[in-house]
């Protein structure tokens, strides 16, 4: 059985998730490590659980920042290939230097589309859904959306950085709202919602 682990953390109150099947427990994924790491580890030490893959909904510091204290372990890092001016431009690498960590390593480029099988119970697939970066996905587990900044309760993401684009975030929307209306939505910042709570009540439904 799949389960999901929160971890809130930092000023921004990012959400990093950690999905784990019991029966597999040397195959577990975070999503999108932020400043959760000692939280994290005594979750995978007090349930004696072990990350495998590292997926990154996008490149921004927050929700990248701790990737470096955990290539200390035999982790895959995956990221869209998008994504590289926001893990190695200015703002994260200061970040990175203020907390006297390295830069960040990334194993593998994913694109839109692309499935990996975890474990016997785990499938994560790719969406790609730009609009807040240019290279933001969302990651689909049996019935959860993991949507990083694109989609929020009540709420999506900003497209006021460099890279972002409203007319791509209201299309990778509309991508999110085809799924079935039964899924949960896992948002990298604020509580968790239903897909069909946001067709009905999230103002981006305004501009579809």
């Amino acid at each position: 059985m799949i389960e999901v682990k929160t971890f809130v953390s930092g000023y921004l109150k990012n959400n990093s998730y950690l999905i784990y099947d019991p029966r597999f427990p040397e195959k577990s994924v975070l999503i999108d490590p932020s400043e959760s790491f000692s939280q994290v580890k005594e979750y995978l030490n007090n349930n004696q659980l072990f990350i495998s893959d590292i997926f990154l909904t996008h490149g921004h510091f927050d929700h990248v920042i701790d990737v470096p204290r955990w290539k200390i372990y035999d982790v895959c890092v995956h990221i869209h290939k998008n994504e590289i001016p926001n893990i190695t431009g200015y703002m994260t690498k200061n970040m990175l230097k203020n907390k006297k960590l390295s830069d960040i390593i990334v194993d593998d480029y994913f694109v839109d589309g692309r499935s990996y099988k975890i474990c016997e119970s785990i499938t994560l697939n790719v969406l790609f859904t730009p609009g807040h970066t240019a290279g933001s996905c969302s990651f689909v587990i049996d019935n959860m959306i993991f949507s990083g900044d694109t989609l929020f309760k009540e709420s999506y993401g900003r497209t006021d950085f460099s890279d972002g684009n409203f007319s791509e975030i209201k299309n990778s929307i509309v991508k999110l709202f085809l799924l079935p209306e039964d899924f949960i939505i896992y948002p990298g910042h604020y509580e968790k919602t239903l897909l069909s709570y946001e067709k009905k009540y999230n103002p981006i439904r305004y501009d579809l």
